[in-house]
């Protein structure tokens, strides 16, 4: 089974590389969107300094705030450890990614950090691309979906799902929950969503290759609604949320 990552070089990529490598799902080819034009904001900023800063002293910071330490800076010789065959694309979108991946007839495109992808693409991989979502799905598309979850009361979680056309709208393949335990911060339950992004996706994956069943179902979208970067206001009212959970496990 031919297989193709597509990644804009963040953590979450990272993440379902290693837990497909470790599964020996073999990657036939990574491909990597240089145009950083879907990134703004936070986002853009993070790219900017992680390429910018030395690596030792970006790691230096990430241990002192208990993050993931980063390697060899994300350059493209990074991802040799994964697969062979490393392609630099100006736009998954983009006329030279569409003629990259027909000539590598992929059967599954497996996302790791990228833009919204277009139906003329959407439709190369013979069954189809693959996402894993830090959200639960139907009820919780787009962004900052953790957050908005824990705002509402309602649990937190991953999908591995089918992309479509829309945001977070196609084909649900797999969920699973993610336990708040007791000192958990916002960071902390990304990172939890990171790791089990990769877990999920790779049993999904594994099952696809050994010809395994894979049963989808609906995404019936009018159960939920897509979500956007919350509001400073709300994102304070959310810490408060997790302190207070804290609290009361203490007691």
């Amino acid at each position: 089974m031919n297989i193709i990552f597509f990644t804009d070089k963040n953590l979450h990529g990272v993440s379902l590389l290693e837990n497909l490598k470790a599964k020996n799902i073999e990657i036939q080819a990574i491909v990597i969107d240089q145009n950083l034009s879907h990134l703004s904001g936070p986002g853009l900023m993070k790219h900017h300094i992680r390429n910018s800063i030395p690596t030792f002293l970006l790691n230096a910071f990430r241990w002192l705030r208990s993050m993931p330490i980063l390697e060899e800076n994300h350059q493209e010789g990074f991802y040799q450890k994964y697969t062979s065959t490393v392609s630099l694309v100006p736009d998954f979108n983009s006329q030279i990614c569409e003629n990259l991946v027909n000539s590598l007839k992929p059967d599954i495109i497996i996302l790791g950090g990228a833009r919204i992808i277009k139906d003329h693409i959407l439709k190369i991989p013979q069954y189809g691309v693959l996402n894993a979502h830090p959200g639960l799905l139907p009820k919780y598309r787009g962004i900052d979906v953790i957050r908005w979850a824990i705002y509402h009361g309602d649990p937190i979680g991953v999908t591995v799902h089918f992309v479509n056309s829309g945001v977070d709208t196609g084909e649900i393949i797999a969920t699973r929950e993610i336990t708040i335990e007791n000192g958990d911060t916002v960071a902390e339950l990304k990172k939890k969503a990171m790791q089990i992004a990769g877990e999920l996706m790779s049993e999904v994956v594994k099952a696809l290759v050994q010809n395994k069943q894979i049963d989808s179902k609906k995404n019936q979208i009018n159960e939920g609604k897509q979500f956007y970067k919350m509001p400073p206001d709300k994102v304070k009212e959310v810490d408060t949320i997790l302190k207070k959970y804290q609290i009361e496990k203490d007691n």
